[in-house]
């Protein structure tokens, strides 16, 4: 496995702890660029009516 496969599972993974009435819940990960230049990996969770 490799690290956007890891990605990937951990934002999967996430949705099934979530309660049912979140199931409308978007997760994904993205690279962010800190205003210093330094790119770190996000886990964004953007729940129902939020988006």
């Amino acid at each position: 496995m490799d690290y956007q496969e890891f990605q990937a599972k951990i934002a999967e993974e996430i949705k099934g702890y979530l309660p049912e009435k979140y199931a409308d819940t978007v997760v994904r990960m993205e690279q962010i660029t800190k205003n210093n230049g330094v790119t770190l990996n996000a886990l964004q969770v953007m729940f129902p009516g939020n988006i």
